[in-house]
Parts: C-alpha cells; structure tokens; sequence
C-alpha cells in the first residue's frame, strides 16, 4: 500500500495509566501519518473459527507508522514534509497503538 501525506511526531501517555504525562505517565512519542485525503478500508473475511475478523474502517485521515528502531534516523530528515510511504496496514491491538489503522512501513520517499 502507498500513502500519501506528512509526517509529524506526536506524543502521548504511556505507562503506567495512559492518561496524563503532567502526572506521571511515561512519555511515547510516535510518528503519525496525516493523509492528503481520508481513506476506507474493506471488512476482511473472518477465520473459520472466528479468531481473527479485521472490520472494516471508514474516513481514516491519520495513522501512526511503525518502523524498525534504527530507521527512524533514516527518516527523520522528511518530518514535517510531503511523503509517499510505502507499507502494510493492519489494526490496532495494543495500548501502544494509537490510531484505528497503522502501517508497518517499509519505505518513505519525499
């Protein structure tokens, strides 16, 4: 999948509540793609046994990227900038996620 958008850092609070960092909460700064334009994601047919079922999203107009540690340094130069990122999208599952959709990138190109 290639989108288009910028690139901002965003932080937002971690452990030990995900409420507050001016209470305590650890700092998590993620990067975060906004769109040019939303996007709509199809349902994704659900495993026989019902274990895995991707719904369908609908006017997603940002999405946090997910990059191997050390390519963050590579990238940090387009903050800010138009980009074409290229990746996989997949949903949340942890507290760490942030947005509906993510995208485990695997280029970015100004």
């Amino acid at each position: 999948m290639k989108l288009r958008g910028t690139i901002e850092a965003q932080t937002f609070p971690g452990p030990p509540n995900y409420q507050s960092v001016e209470n305590g909460d650890a700092a998590e700064t993620y990067w975060i793609l906004n769109l040019e334009g939303p996007i709509c994601t199809l349902a994704a047919q659900p495993d026989p046994d019902g274990s895995q079922y991707e719904p369908a999203e609908n006017n997603v107009s940002k999405m946090q990227l997910m990059l191997d540690g050390d390519t963050y340094q590579t990238y940090r130069s387009l903050l800010g900038k138009p980009v074409t990122v290229t990746g996989s999208l997949f949903h949340a599952f942890s507290a760490h996620h942030r947005t509906a959709l993510l995208l485990q990138v695997t280029n970015i190109e100004p």
